[in-house]
C-alpha cells in the first residue's frame, strides 16, 4: 500500500463512504524515502478529502526512528490542505516530540490541530504535563510499572486457566491496591513471571533513554530473567545517577 498510491486512495475513499457519518482517520508517514516526499504530499492532500483526521509521522520508512521528524514536510501538508483543498481534515503531528513544551511549540509554530505521542511517553511518562521528572521519580515509575506488568499477566493467566476467554473492562480496571497485593504475595519467588520480565526489558530501555551510560547499562540487564535481580539492577542504576 505504501507503493501503490492510486489503489490506496481508492481504498480510503471506499472506506470513508462505508463509515457514513462516523469519523474516519488515517495514519501515515513521509513515505518510503526522501525522494518520495513530493508524491506523498500530493497523496495526503488528496486523501484529506475523505478523512476527518490524518496523523503524519514525519520520518520516511527508511529512517524509521532515527533522525528528527521533518517539520517542513508536515507544515507543507497543512498549508496545502488549507490553501488549495476544500477539506476540514485535521492534521496531527507524530514523531520526535520530546517534551510538553516541544509539543506546544510545534502546535503553535505550524498551526497544527493536534499532537500524537508514542514512545516518548515511556521514557518520560509526564510528557503530557509541564513537569520534568527527576531520577527519583523515574525510578518510582519504573518499579511501579514492573510490578503492574507482572500483576496484569497473572490476572490474564487466571482467566485462561478458568477457561474464561472474554476480557471485560472490569477485568482490566483492577484496583491498584489489588495489583500491589498480587505482586507482593509473589515477590520472593525467583520464577515470578519470567516471560513478563523478558518482555518488560524491551520497554525498560525506553525509560532510561537519553540518560548517560544507559547504553552500557543495558548490556547488564539483557540476561535478567529474575524479578529481584532486575529490580536490583534498576535501583542501582537510578541511585547511582
Amino acid at each position: 500500500m505504501l507503493k501503490d498510491k492510486e489503489k490506496t486512495l481508492k481504498i480510503i475513499q471506499k472506506l470513508s463512504e462505508i463509515q457514513g457519518p462516523l469519523p474516519f482517520s488515517l495514519k501515515t508517514r513521509a513515505w518510503l524515502n526522501e525522494s518520495d516526499k513530493a508524491e506523498q504530499i500530493d497523496f495526503i492532500t488528496k486523501a484529506s478529502k475523505y478523512c476527518n483526521k490524518i496523523s503524519i509521522h514525519g520520518r520516511t520508512l527508511k529512517q524509521l526512528y532515527t533522525w528528527e521528524a521533518d517539520r517542513n514536510f508536515i507544515s507543507e501538508i497543512k498549508k496545502t490542505i488549507e490553501t488549495n483543498w476544500d477539506s476540514e481534515c485535521k492534521i496531527i503531528w507524530n514523531g520526535w516530540i520530546t517534551s510538553y513544551d516541544d509539543a506546544e511549540n510545534k502546535l503553535s509554530e505550524f498551526n497544527l490541530d493536534g499532537i500524537m505521542i508514542g514512545q516518548a511517553a515511556i521514557w518520560n511518562p509526564r510528557i503530557f504535563t509541564p513537569h520534568e521528572p527527576n531520577h527519583s521519580e523515574k525510578l518510582e515509575t519504573v518499579l511501579k510499572h514492573l510490578d503492574y506488568s507482572i500483576a496484569c499477566d497473572q490476572r490474564f493467566d487466571e482467566k485462561i486457566a478458568n477457561k474464561s476467554w472474554e476480557i471485560t473492562i472490569q477485568d482490566l480496571n483492577i484496583p491498584l491496591e489489588r495489583l500491589e497485593t498480587r505482586v507482593k504475595e509473589n515477590k520472593n519467588k525467583s520464577d515470578l513471571q519470567p516471560h513478563t520480565i523478558v518482555e518488560f526489558r524491551k520497554f525498560l530501555f525506553q525509560y532510561v533513554k537519553w540518560i548517560p551510560w544507559s547504553k552500557e547499562w543495558k548490556q547488564q540487564v539483557l540476561t535478567c530473567k529474575d524479578y529481584q535481580e532486575l529490580k536490583n539492577q534498576i535501583i542501582s542504576f537510578f541511585e547511582w545517577k
